[in-house]
């Protein structure tokens, strides 16, 4: 898992089964800033548990929110996934460097989710020392390569870039506000 650090102005986007919700804030803020927000109802059938299945009209939609004056000149975005699709759990491993995290948990996938590694993209985070201190705890998210594919085309047919895709319960859209 790459780790990046956010920075600049981005849109942090959450789409549930019936909205299209759309925030302006300052990626990587201590505290974030909200410039513009939108959010619109959505064609029933237009996603479903996560998943875009009307790519096309989504994408007109998105296009027209994005021509509000206060969300204009804005290229990064962050998707905040909805969706029970997303696969979770905790485990313990030895204290190793992110590089070697990497490949531990890569290597070992398969003994956390019932699923083909080569599915799901994985992210992970520390969050801890374990009981003993040559271990840490480290919480383990898997997702459907094919539901984040519709989020990629989704921002690409909008001129967008992803920045960043939350995976763990809409944290940035928490932190952001606005209703999310």
């Amino acid at each position: 898992m790459q780790r990046i650090k956010l920075s600049g102005n981005g849109l942090v986007i959450q789409i549930t089964e019936h909205k299209l919700r759309v925030a302006k804030t300052n990626l990587g803020a201590a505290e974030p800033q909200l410039t513009g927000q939108a959010a619109i109802d959505l064609p029933v059938g237009a996603v479903i548990d996560g998943e875009i299945r009307q790519g096309s009209a989504l994408a007109e939609r998105l296009s027209a929110v994005l021509e509000a004056a206060e969300l204009r000149r804005v290229s990064q975005v962050v998707f905040c996934l909805c969706t029970s699709q997303i696969i979770t759990e905790r485990v313990t491993t030895p204290v190793v460097n992110e590089k070697k995290m990497d490949q531990l948990l890569m290597a070992n996938m398969d003994l956390y989710f019932p699923v083909d590694p080569y599915d799901y993209q994985l992210a992970w985070q520390i969050i801890g020392p374990a009981a003993q201190e040559k271990e840490q705890t480290v919480q383990l998210w898997a997702v459907p390569r094919s539901l984040l594919k519709g989020y990629y085309d989704l921002a690409n047919s909008c001129g967008l870039t992803v920045a960043a895709v939350d995976y763990c319960g809409n944290s940035l859209a928490s932190a952001a506000g606005v209703g999310f």
